[in-house]
């Protein structure tokens, strides 16, 4: 808990963790509406061409599939370049509040089952994997994914 200190990245050097981060706060939107209150470029609904939701996991555009940046993030720790890497694989959500829109489609990911499935393709995630998100506060989080995780709390 605690957006931006750094904790993780500090971890992931000092554990010599390899570390894959999708940093919703300073992405680059593309025209996607993300909360006005908490990105630079956030964007109205209205006249967005998708939500934050689809540019985490994915979304169809002109009848192709277009991966979100973390379904791309997950492939990475799957079977990009940092898959071939001994050691654990952080997969680091990092945003300043989730809400249980975003997070709905990580639980499967987070319990037992270890998969999120995207576009009608199941992805699993590897048992040298483990996903950490990075929030201010979990005021707006299902019970279902509070269940899923251990938190820690930086001041």
């Amino acid at each position: 808990m605690g957006h931006n200190h750094g904790y993780v990245e500090a971890i992931a050097k000092a554990n010599d963790y390899h570390l894959v981060t999708v940093d919703v706060a300073n992405a680059e939107p593309a025209g996607f509406a993300l909360c006005k209150k908490w990105h630079k470029d956030g964007l109205d609904e209205s006249k967005a061409k998708g939500t934050s939701n689809q540019w985490l996991y994915g979304y169809t555009e002109d009848g192709a599939w277009k991966e979100g940046e973390f379904t791309k993030a997950l492939r990475e720790v799957i079977s990009g370049e940092t898959s071939k890497k001994d050691g654990i694989k952080l997969l680091h959500l990092k945003m300043y509040m989730f809400d249980y829109h975003e997070l709905e489609n990580l639980n499967s990911l987070m319990d037992d089952n270890k998969q999120l499935k995207v576009n009608g393709e199941v992805l699993h995630l590897p048992s040298d994997v483990r996903v950490v998100l990075e929030s201010d506060n979990c005021i707006d989080q299902s019970p279902a994914t509070v269940s899923r995780c251990g938190f820690v709390f930086f001041t």
